[in-house]
Formats: C-alpha cells, structure tokens, sequence
C-alpha cells in the first residue's frame, strides 16, 4: 500500500469534512507535495465506501492524466480513457467502479449522472475550471467534486472561482515542507538581462507594457537563455535542474478566489 504523508493524509480528513458539509473543496498544495497521491488516495477511499461509484478525473494535458493513472495504479485503482470508451460506444455505467480520465478538450462530454448516483469529479489544475470546457465537464451532474491545484488564482482575468468552488482547503507551504524534509532545498537562478533605460513611458510614468514585452522576448530569445542556463549549471556537477519559463501579468484580483 502507498504510504501517504501525514499533511496528506489531513487534506484529505479535511476534504471529507468540507464534503460531509455539502461543500466543493479546492485543494491547494505546493508543487512537488503530492497533490496527484491526495486526489488518487481520496478516491480510493470512496471506492472502498462505494464501489459503484462512477468518478471522472478530468486535466488538460495528456501527461496529467497519465501522471494520474499512475498514482491511481499505486494505491490499487483502475482508471481509463473516456474518450476510448466513447470511440467504442460503451455506457457511462460500464466503467463504474473504475475512474474515468477526462481530457478538458473532449468533444463528447459523458451523459449526465442519475440523481443520487455517487459520483465524484476530480479536477486537476483547478486553476483552469472558470474555463468553458471545464464547466462544460462539471456540468454533467456529478454529486462531489475536488479540485486540486498549486496556484488557485486565474493570471488570464479577474474572476474568481465562487460559482465552482466553496472552500480552500491549503497544504503546508514550500518552507514548511522543505523543513519537514519533503522537498529537496533548492538554488534559483534568474536571466541577468535587464530591460532598456529608455523604454518609453505612459502618462502616469509607467513603463508601456507593449515596448517592455517586445524588449523582453528580443532579449530572452532562446539562444540567450540556453547561454544563461548552461554558465548557471557549469558549476553544479550531477545535480538535476529544472528550466521553468512562464507569461507573466501582474493582476490586482477583484476578489478573493474562494472562502479560506
């Protein structure tokens, strides 16, 4: 049996608990805490309680869902392709039991559940689930449904998650769980280019964000940053590096993403 970790193992008493309320928690863990083992975990433990329930476990990237397949064999749970179901014509029944897993991209959403079916929706990168094809899937009546995500707040608009979540159930943060000796200490290493002096401002002395944007992809081009990247690990002799590159845009949320 996979052994879970005693902060997991309180998400998921908490999730429960936020469940038994009639509420739809959203967990929010620190990438590398083991938000995928939470998720597959609680669904083991419904599956003891129920074993017909009828769970979908719906991410936006393939790899999600094959990194939850994995965590779902781990703790002894069958998990397959809707969309394969679908190509092959089966019933929304006949994987009961099992877990769906459920590209936010698909063309056919599964039928809607029958009123009282135990059924629960988990959603990775629940960050994303303001978007049409998430509530697309969550429309489909499922009775309890989980989120799971690292950064629960939307950088694309303003919204919030109110209409889709209930709760925000937080993990330990990235120190407490470097302290505990769960996660390995690391060394960031940032791009030494700098933006331009003479960047042209707005009214209110603000640099354009345009001519900064333009300026920074001319001197972030990818050559540069493979330079950057390799003098940064020329000194760090067998240890593995992660190269993480992300849009930024600063945004003042107009509210809070869900109740804490």
């Amino acid at each position: 049996m996979f052994a879970m970790r005693p902060y997991q193992n309180d998400l998921i008493r908490r999730v429960h608990s936020d469940m038994a309320d009639g509420l739809r928690p959203m967990v929010q863990l620190e990438t590398g805490g083991g938000k995928t083992a939470v998720g597959a975990e609680f669904v083991r433990r419904m599956l003891d309680k129920h074993p017909t329930a009828v769970i979908g476990w719906v991410a936006h990237r393939n790899e999600l869902l094959d990194q939850a397949a994995a965590a779902l064999e781990r703790v002894g749970v069958e998990a397959g392709s809707w969309a394969k179901l679908a190509a092959e014509r089966r019933r929304w029944d006949d994987f009961a039991g099992r877990v769906l897993l459920l590209s936010s991209s698909a063309r056919s959403c599964p039928p809607k559940l029958t009123a009282g079916q135990m059924s629960l929706c988990v959603v990775d990168e629940a960050h994303h689930s303001t978007s049409t094809t998430y509530r697309k899937l969550l429309a489909c009546g499922w009775r309890y449904r989980l989120g799971l995500t690292a950064t629960p707040w939307r950088m694309s608009d303003y919204e919030g998650f109110d209409d889709i979540w209930d709760t925000l159930v937080q993990g330990p943060d990235y120190g407490e769980l470097r302290s505990l000796g769960w996660l390995a200490d690391f060394r960031m290493v940032e791009p030494t280019v700098r933006l331009p002096a003479n960047l042209p401002v707005d009214d209110m002395g603000e640099i354009d964000s345009r001519a900064a944007g333009a300026a920074v992809i001319e001197l972030l081009r990818i050559d540069v940053v493979v330079a950057e990247w390799r003098a940064a690990v020329a000194p760090l002799v067998d240890l593995r590096t992660v190269w993480y590159l992300h849009r930024h845009r600063s945004v003042t949320p107009r509210r809070s993403p869900v109740r804490g």
